[in-house]
């Protein structure tokens, strides 16, 4: 159904770089359902590389192990999920899994764009699916019809 290694290279990008790249260069590994390299320490990688670039870049960055299902997994701190109130994350592990690992990685876009190092520098966070629960009462907390999408543009 997608063929990254295929797909990839069709769209022209300069470089293409899957989970063991990404770990060469420093990102660490983190397991799960779909385990690869950390999706909370690829913003440190890809402000590295903006602030070394001599022109402006176009990153491409698909996340991984913040997709459901986010199984309890001490790698990636999801195991015994207390992020929320206590009551709601017990009776929504899923949800609570979930959101800790969106939480980690807007930490992590937050103290990329707040370096005063990184030259100006838009993001797009643009969803790409709702989230497949498969509990009815979680799956109904997300809007089916249509895509979330956030512009975050530099102030410079």
């Amino acid at each position: 159904l997608f063929d990254r290694t295929h797909w990839y290279p069709r769209l022209r990008f300069d470089r293409i770089e899957f989970g063991p790249d990404l770990e060469r260069s420093g990102v660490a590994a983190c397991g799960g359902m779909f385990p690869g390299a950390c999706d909370h320490e690829v913003p440190a990688l890809i402000a590295r590389r903006l602030k070394a670039a001599t022109q402006p870049q176009l990153v491409y960055w698909l996340t991984l192990n913040s997709h459901l299902p986010v199984v309890e997994d001490s790698a990636l701190g999801t195991q015994d999920c207390a992020f929320g109130p206590g009551a709601w994350s017990a009776e929504n592990p899923q949800l609570c899994r979930l959101f800790l690992t969106h939480h980690r990685v807007a930490d992590a876009l937050h103290a990329m764009l707040m370096d005063p190092a990184l030259p100006p520098t838009d993001v797009l966070i643009v969803g790409d699916h709702m989230p497949p629960f498969f509990d009815r009462d979680s799956r109904l907390r997300f809007d089916g019809s249509h895509v979330p999408w956030i512009l975050l543009r530099s102030m410079s």
